[in-house]
């Protein structure tokens, strides 16, 4: 039998982390299977911007409100509802919130690369 689990954004429970507001998806516990992934609800306040943060795994982050700029390193992106950005594994990344009164909200699915590859 499949059971569909919701990871609303609001209905989650946010803490601070990496300078930003975070709501990570609790991972199912009667799975008969771990998921290959995990989830992440990010909330940037306006006129802000989250800490430098680099991990080992590959971040897929969509944003689906607001507008900001990702940053890797020296290259900016611009981001709006529906943008997509992939990072890869030790990328350096910021995420900006340059409005002056709307959250920059960003669903992030992150998982390990593959053996060999990123």
């Amino acid at each position: 039998m499949v059971t569909m689990r919701e990871f609303s954004r609001t209905s989650s429970a946010f803490r601070p982390e990496h300078g930003i507001d975070i709501a990570r998806w609790p991972m199912p516990t009667a799975a008969p299977v771990a998921p290959p992934f995990a989830a992440m609800w990010c909330v940037v306040p306006p006129s802000s911007a989250s800490r430098p943060d680099a991990h080992p795994e590959v971040e897929l982050a969509v944003v689906v409100q607001g507008r900001g700029t990702f940053q890797v390193d020296g290259d900016r992106l611009d981001v709006a509802p529906g943008s997509a950005v992939l990072f890869e594994p030790a990328e350096r990344h910021v995420i900006h919130n340059g409005s002056d009164d709307e959250q920059l909200v960003v669903l992030s699915v992150y998982w390990m690369p593959s053996d060999g590859a990123s």
